[in-house]
């Protein structure tokens, strides 16, 4: 839960009511690299609003040795929530600092995951550190 200022690289979500602190660890790296194939399947997972993928990311952040109960109480704050780009936005932003080694994000890729007018169709290419636009079918 979240404890004040958040450090680098640390993302803040609020599922009921209730602030969470999703940390940057190489374990929540490798628990969602190992589970599911790779961070691009996680990233996938979320712009699909796949739940499963909601579960998986704020779990590998809070505590990726959550049992099987406190996972289903989990399940239940996100469809209480609602799963949506809202909650897949600061998700989204997690993933991308994972895979910046759980380092802050340059202020331009950073800025994606803040500015309300993006998109699930711009992404952050994690091959070139830039925005590519897949909305007219060119990726």
């Amino acid at each position: 839960m979240m404890n004040g200022k958040l450090n680098a690289g640390e993302v803040s979500i609020t599922l009921g009511g209730e602030s969470c602190t999703l940390r940057p660890t190489m374990r929540a790296h490798t628990t969602l690299s190992r589970l599911h194939g790779g961070l691009a399947k996680v990233r996938q997972m979320l712009m699909d609003e796949n739940i499963d993928g909601f579960v998986a990311v704020i779990a590998a952040g809070i505590n990726p040795s959550m049992n099987a109960k406190e996972l289903d109480k989990l399940r239940e704050k996100i469809w209480d929530n609602g799963v949506n780009w809202d909650l897949a936005r600061p998700l989204m932003k997690y993933i991308a600092i994972l895979n910046n080694g759980g380092r802050e994000l340059p202020p331009e890729i950073d800025a994606i995951f803040d500015d309300d007018m993006t998109t699930a169709n711009e992404i952050p290419s994690q091959q070139n550190d830039r925005i590519e636009d897949y909305s007219e079918g060119n990726g």
